[in-house]
This record gives structure tokens, sequence and C-alpha cells, in this order.
């Protein structure tokens, strides 16, 4: 009879074992495809971003580097400023469908001065036309359409300067919603 309880306990323990067994295996399986599943969630989110942000970041940078040095300043015409305007546009609207709300509203900030940027060349353009068109002999007349012109550009470096200074913003932004996998705990708004 003991030998018989013996045999029974064993087989239930084996029984018992055998399942806890299984049942750490599923687990782990499971987990293990919960892993995988959010890995390539996350590479497919990642990527288009990626591509979406630094298109964004080119297009802006573009745009600084082109009037960053007033020397180099040479005007614009009024459909160039509005391919420039259009080329702003279109990154933004294709780098806010796909968010985070921390890029949107970096990205929002540098496309507000980059239109800045591009209102403030067609005023320099409107300054520079003005300021040829004064006839020299008028010196009055000529000396302050000049200090005009050179406050315009002075403006226009400025408003420059503060895209310069948004993009790197922007730039910190945006690496660090792409190296955001989703694994860090989330705060309580």
């Amino acid at each position: 009879m003991v030998a018989v309880v013996a045999a029974l306990l064993g087989t239930l323990l084996g029984s018992l074992a055998t399942i806890g067994a299984a049942f750490v295996s599923g687990l782990a399986q499971r987990e293990g495809a919960r892993i995988s599943a959010r890995s390539q969630y996350v590479k497919d989110r990642h990527e288009p971003r990626r591509e979406a942000y630094k298109a964004f970041i080119e297009v802006a940078t573009d745009l600084k580097e082109r009037f960053a040095i007033l020397e180099r300043y040479e005007r614009v015409s009024v459909d160039e400023r509005e391919e420039i305007r259009k080329s702003v546009n279109s990154r933004w609207v294709d780098l806010s469908l796909l968010g985070p709300a921390t890029v949107i509203t970096g990205a929002s900030e540098v496309r507000d001065i980059a239109l800045e940027v591009v209102h403030q060349l067609g005023v320099a353009a409107h300054e520079e036309f003005v300021f040829l068109g004064v006839d020299e002999d008028d010196e009055d007349r000529h000396e302050a359409a000049q200090y005009h012109f050179e406050g315009v550009m002075a403006t226009l470096l400025s408003t420059v300067n503060l895209l310069s200074d948004s993009i790197d913003e922007f730039a910190l932004i945006a690496s660090a919603a792409l190296d955001d996998d989703g694994t860090a705990p989330r705060s309580l708004p």
C-alpha cells in the first residue's frame, strides 16, 4: 500500500512539475514574442520619423546657411521665396503627422522662424530696390535709404541667428524622440 501511495505521489508530483514547466515556458515565449513585436513596432515608427526629421532640418539649415552671412546676401525673387515657404511648410506637415508632441512643438518654432526669415527676405528685397532707386546725388535721401536698408539687413541676420538656435534645439528634441524606444516608464501627467 505504501508503494502504491508513493507511486501515485510521484506521478502527481511529476505531473505538477511538467505543468509548471509548460506554464513557465509559455510565459517565456509570450514575453519573447512581446519583445519582438515591440522591437518591430519601434523600428517601423523610427525610420519614417528619422527621414521626416532629417528632411525638415535640412530645409531649415539650407535656409540658414544661405543667409547667415550678410556679405553673401543676394536678392531672392518672389517665386524663390514662395518655393522656400512651400518647402518649409511641406516638411513641417510631414513631420507633424509623425509626432510626438514635443517634436511637433519644436518643429513649429523652427517653421515659424524660418517663415519669418522668408518674410524678412521680402522686406530686404524691397528696401534694396528702394535704396538702389534713390539718386546718389540726393545725399540725405540716399543716406536715409542706406541706413534703413542696413537696419533691415541687421533684422534679417538676427532672425537667421534665431533660426540657427532653434534648429539646434529642435535637433536635440528630435534625437531624444528617436532614442525613446518606449521602454522607459511613463510618468503620470
